[in-house]
């Protein structure tokens, strides 16, 4: 039932912009039109199976209730993960970079090191076929839209997706794009 669920027409509409240029707020004001949907952050990370409708206000209190916990006890959130915390609040939207991740997609990899280096990594990073990230991306979405389809788009936002346009276009060949800029000496310092 799921690969035969239909996604919207339009879009998705997608926000590319990297770190500390502006996307977050972008995405937050984007996603109050009340016809496009962002997954929420309980969608991706708390018992994403089966999806649960937003109007299941018992199911999503309980998937919060799950997740307080995990939140507030800092002793388990490594140093790196506090810290941005601290700079970046939390919504209940959240980016679909989590949905990449469930994939075994961390392209993190792409900022700690050269492509020259010469070690495993670099040659994983290199020789990674991302299709299988995106594959699971798609049907994840079409798994959400079986329970709560948005009126009109599906709204994302990850810097990581600049990465894998490619993959990105070939499952979603009618995305529109947004790729937000700011000034390097005026991201650094942020």
């Amino acid at each position: 039932e799921v690969f035969h669920q239909n996604l919207p027409t339009i879009g998705p509409l997608i926000i590319c912009g990297l770190a500390r240029t502006g996307t977050t707020l972008l995405y937050n004001l984007l996603a109050c039109d009340p016809n496009c949907r962002a997954p929420l952050f309980t969608d991706m990370n708390v018992e994403v199976v089966p999806p649960i409708s937003r109007s299941d206000s018992i199911g999503q209190k309980r998937r919060l209730d799950l997740l307080k916990p995990l939140l507030q006890d800092s002793e388990q959130l490594p140093d790196m993960a506090m810290r941005i915390a601290a700079s970046h609040p939390h919504f209940d939207i959240e980016e679909d970079c989590c949905i990449l991740r469930q994939a075994g997609y961390f392209c993190m990899w792409t900022f700690l090191s050269d492509d020259e280096d010469g070690t495993p990594e670099s040659w994983i990073r290199k020789e990674m076929n991302n299709d299988y990230v995106y594959d699971y991306h798609e049907t994840f979405l079409r798994m959400l839209n079986t329970v709560d389809m948005p009126k009109s788009h599906w709204l994302l936002k990850s810097p990581f997706h600049i990465f894998s346009f490619d993959k990105l276009l070939q499952h979603y060949p009618n995305p529109l794009l947004i790729m937000t800029h700011r000034r390097l000496d005026e991201v650094f310092p942020s």
